[in-house]
């Protein structure tokens, strides 16, 4: 079907050549393989074979699946397919004479024929071939814009390797400097009139990923266990404790398939509403909704959304709740990460996530982050290879979405581990600047720069880190904090550091213990580093004290102390022989 002025076969596969050849739909094979087909199924004439079941047997190979199953990726392909065609016309395509168009509830494709008068929609489409009247002499103009084009990819490619050079010096830059005044925003999530708390962690789980993207502000991690917390406090210790200026709320209502939902962001300082709104719609519809909300929020905060930042919303999630649902049971299984046996129960998690949506970027860098902790944890039968599939495996999560920030953060702890550390602070600072609210991003940027031996900088990145996520008690951030103090000779700080993580009942793996331990040696407190030291005696495995000390205490000669003082206490077990 067409809209406007009658479209011919010759422009209809222009303007799909056009899609299929740009940026947004490289490395979405899956995705264009669906457009080619519905669109050549038109042009065949054949709008009859343009529906789910058809298109699951002949594009997806789906034979004899079941058919809820085999829907269900037809509809989370289509609904990805819309949105990229939506984003692609808003920037590279912008200027396409023809536009591809997928009503939602239909797969059949509409073409429209930009700046012309839409009132005489219904039109139909002239035969393939059928020459249609184009404008006379542009010959110019074209060998204009080629020229134009030439130059435009010279000034990017200049501009490129220009941005290469300095990219290591200007992250160096932002961490030496006091970060800006900028809204500081919680989303505590929805209340509900049922007993439904899915939707409501949905809602604030992915509301806080998507704020998180925004330069702009910052927003706190979310967490069922810290909205409580919130909720029962007044808004003005919000302010002074957390020193949060925003927060986001409000309540919905469910029914078959649909909600209502209420949504208002408030200022803790004056409790004036500055923002609210209703919105209703269908389950399926909310990643799309939320993207709105976002908008409002940021035009609320009186906050400037980059275009690359609307891009990476509008393009981050998977529409596969199943695999989204395993890709979050597989890094929880991550940790702790000494464990092996979670390690790879994760990797056969992460397996399947690829397998049910191969254009997730999440599934590639959970993977690589499982393959360089077995090799970082010495758990590895053949360390060569998982490092490999480390950098392979976060090198398609970037092949896949670009500006997916745990893919870029992947790749860099890879590096990391492989012991190429200039390009692991580059990736691992790409990670930060897609996702400068994500506190995990911010703890993996803080370890690459700690190994790095930038322990100052990397001290700054965990402190970013502690303030973006403060609710949350069982993490590994105060024991990097205390590792990172340690490189700096801030013996006392850093064994309060640890210590705050143990009276939380944080995660004490046998090299924080050490790391742990040392701190009290150095600040003259022997019997309590040989009760740490004596808890994790023969613990080490393949790992031993020697090697975790070689890799996490960077500063110069940091290392070679710490093995001398552990030595002359009479402590036998950092011979490795445990």
């Amino acid at each position: 079907m067409t809209r406007g002025n009658p479209v011919s076969g010759a422009e209809i596969r222009d303007a799909l050549k056009r899609v299929l050849e740009s940026e947004e739909f490289r490395s979405s094979p899956r995705i264009k393989d669906v457009l080619r087909y519905i669109v050549e199924k038109f042009l065949d004439g054949r709008p009859g074979d343009i529906n789910e079941t058809i298109i699951a047997y002949e594009v997806f190979n789906r034979r004899g699946d079941d058919p809820d199953s085999s829907g269900s990726v037809v509809r989370v392909t289509m609904a990805r397919l819309r949105r990229k065609l939506s984003y692609y016309y808003q920037s590279a395509g912008t200027d396409d004479p023809i536009r591809i168009e997928i009503t939602p509830g239909s797969y059949a494709p509409v073409f429209v024929r930009v700046g012309q008068d839409q009132t005489d929609a219904g039109g139909e489409a002239e035969l393939p071939g059928t020459p249609m009247p184009g404008p006379a002499n542009n010959g110019p103009v074209r060998r204009y814009r080629y020229l134009i084009a030439v130059l435009v990819l010279l000034v990017v490619a200049s501009g490129f390797w220009i941005a290469e050079s300095f990219l290591h010096e200007k992250h160096r830059r932002q961490y030496a400097a006091e970060p800006e005044p900028m809204p500081f925003v919680a989303v505590i999530g929805v209340d509900h009139e049922q007993n439904v708390g899915a939707f409501g962690r949905r809602f604030q789980m992915t509301l806080t990923s998507d704020l998180a993207k925004l330069s702009a502000l910052r927003v706190m991690a979310s967490g069922p266990g810290g909205s409580e917390q919130l909720l029962r406090m007044p808004l003005s210790e919000m302010a002074s404790r957390f020193g949060l200026s925003h927060f986001v709320t409000g309540v919905h209502v469910l029914d078959e398939g649909g909600f209502e939902l209420d949504v208002q962001l408030q200022e803790t300082t004056t409790s004036e509403i500055v923002w609210a709104e209703r919105y209703t719609g269908q389950m399926d519809d909310l990643d799309g909704l939320l993207e709105k909300v976002v908008d409002e929020i940021a035009s609320a905060l009186s906050v400037v959304v980059e275009p690359d930042e609307i891009k990476r919303i509008a393009l981050g999630h998977s529409d596969n709740r199943t695999a989204v649902t395993l890709f979050s049971n597989a890094m929880r299984s991550l940790y702790p990460p000494d464990q092996v046996g979670r390690t790879r129960a994760a990797i056969d998690m992460l397996l399947e996530v690829t397998r049910l949506d191969p254009e997730f970027a999440g599934g590639y860098a959970g993977l690589s982050l499982a393959h360089a902790q077995l090799v970082l944890y010495r758990h590895s039968d053949d360390p060569d290879t998982d490092l490999k599939k480390a950098v392979d495996y976060a090198r398609s999560a970037v092949e896949v979405d670009a500006n997916y920030g745990f893919g870029h953060s992947a790749l860099g702890y890879a590096y990391a581990v492989g012991g190429d550390r200039q390009k692991a602070v580059v990736e691992s600072y790409r990670a930060v600047t897609l996702e400068p609210s994500d506190p995990i991003t911010q703890m993996r940027f803080a370890a690459v720069l700690c190994l790095a031996g930038r322990h100052q900088e990397a001290l700054r990145a965990i402190n970013e880190t502690l303030r973006l996520d403060p609710l949350k008690p069982r993490t590994p951030y105060r024991n990097l904090r205390g590792v990172i103090l340690y490189n700096l000779g801030r013996y006392q700080e850093a064994a309060k550091s640890f210590d705050e993580n143990v009276a939380l009942d944080g995660p004490r793996a046998t090299w924080i213990q050490l790391i742990h331990a040392m701190s009290h040696i150095q600040i003259g407190d022997e019997r309590e580093a040989l009760n740490l030291l004596n808890q994790v005696v023969g613990k080490f495995g393949n790992a031993t004290p020697d090697y975790w000390l070689d890799i996490w205490l960077t500063a110069p000669g940091s290392a070679e102390d710490a093995k001398r003082k552990l030595s002359a206490i009479g402590w036998n077990d950092v011979s490795g022989d445990g």
